[in-house]
């Protein structure tokens, strides 16, 4: 163990060749005699002075002292804990109460001398196989207030680059489970917070056939997967290739809720439904588009000695606006003159058959209604909104694991002298 704080000055005895061993086994007795008489009489004086010149470092007790203290060596510092030894704890570091933005435990890797040399790791941490039943050990786990590992209200891991290859924070999972994990147990935050002011918060990447880039799955009753946008678009979906579905929304079964839209619902290109036929596969049928916005009703009444009165649906009326004049298509299923509209409200309309006849026959009828609240629509113009620009897949170089020179398992010391 190598202290390197500053050093008195001791005195040295003349051991030149041409002194005779009894002179020279006088000098050294002499010489370390005046040494510790002069320690003993500077502690006397100034018992402070004394101990700030060379402070010893104390084991199995505090250390107190301002200066550093540099250890050097294959391993510098070392602890266990366990069956063997009464702690939990092999290395334990603190800041004392009231000493705001200190650091507990500082380790910094050394730089590189140049050619294809790596930095060193600032801090390797090992978790311990399960040799039985237990779950394998973790190689850093932190616990405390809003920060896990930082501390009270502090942050639970934070990791910083320049580098526009290596990621500031890196998880890594070789088998079924998640390479990063994020959890919010009982709070009102979040899992995965990613923030960006300058590019995309958050991006997620899959080279897998059946894969997912970004998945989002609530248990419970809330919602899978959201997307807000103050300015811009809340969600985005694009297919590459052009030969897939940029977005698609799967429930259940047909009958079970699909697709909910608040708002005007724009389609640049056909719209269609899917049908499934016995005989011919699942094919488009394609909806009838109009300059305006338009709700129709059909139905059936009949005409008895040549009139009839056909009320408007009750919960139809309420969303068209039938105070205006709407139109009303009238087909006979019978032998008659011809059918006309001879008047009509907001409630329904009178339906009379041509040249006053008297005929008591069956119609069809289609009623087509200006949509409540949209009435003034007409070829309104838009603005497709710009197609964003799709990410790169960040550029991630593996930073390769701290080499452990064939160890399998943590670092195993000689044991301890009994």
């Amino acid at each position: 163990m190598d202290q390197r704080t500053p050093r008195p000055t001791l005195l040295s005895p003349n051991l030149d060749p041409g002194a005779t061993p009894d002179r020279l086994a006088r000098r050294g007795w002499f010489a370390a005699a005046t040494a510790l008489g002069a320690a003993f009489l500077t502690k006397l004086v100034s018992p402070d002075r004394a101990e700030a010149v060379n402070p010893s470092l104390l084991l199995n007790q505090g250390n107190l002292t301002t200066g550093d203290t540099t250890l050097t060596g294959t391993l510098g510092v070392f602890g266990v804990a366990g069956a063997t030894y009464d702690s939990i704890a092999a290395l334990r570091a603190f800041v004392a109460p009231g000493s705001a933005n200190q650091i507990a435990f500082l380790a910094e890797g050394a730089n590189s001398l140049g050619g294809d040399g790596s930095g060193s790791v600032g801090i390797a941490a090992f978790g311990g196989n399960a040799t039985g039943r237990g779950n394998p050990g973790i190689g850093v786990s932190g616990s405390g207030g809003a920060g896990g590992v930082a501390g009270e209200g502090g942050i639970g891991v934070e990791g910083f680059t320049n580098s526009a290859t290596n990621p500031g924070v890196s998880g890594s999972n070789n088998g079924a489970g998640a390479g990063v994990r994020g959890q919010n147990t009982s709070g009102t935050g979040v899992g995965v917070l990613g923030i960006s002011s300058a590019s995309h918060g958050l991006f997620a990447a899959s080279a897998a056939a059946t894969g997912f880039g970004g998945l989002g799955q609530n248990i419970g009753a809330g919602i899978g997967m959201g997307g807000i946008s103050q300015n811009g678009i809340g969600v985005f979906g694009q297919n590459g290739d052009g030969a897939n579905w940029a977005g698609a929304f799967l429930a259940p079964n047909q009958n079970a809720p699909g697709l909910f839209v608040q708002g005007a619902f724009v389609v640049q290109g056909a719209k269609s439904g899917a049908v499934e036929t016995a005989h011919h596969g699942t094919r488009l049928l394609y909806a009838v588009e109009s300059p305006e916005s338009w709700f129709e009703d059909f139905g059936t009444a009949r005409l008895e000695a040549g009139q009839a009165v056909v009320p408007l649906e009750s919960i139809f009326r309420e969303t068209v606006s039938a105070e205006h004049r709407y139109r009303v298509f009238l087909t006979p299923r019978g032998d008659c003159q011809g059918l006309y509209v001879a008047a009509q409200d907001d409630h329904g309309f009178e339906v009379r058959e041509l040249r006053g006849g008297r005929s008591s026959v069956e119609f069809d009828y289609r009623v087509v209604v200006k949509a409540r609240g949209h009435e003034a629509r007409r070829l309104e113009r838009i603005e497709p909104p710009v197609r964003p620009v799709i990410p790169d897949v960040p550029r991630v170089e593996a930073s390769p694991l701290p080499d452990r020179k064939g160890r399998t398992g943590r670092y195993q010391p000689a044991a301890p002298a009994s």
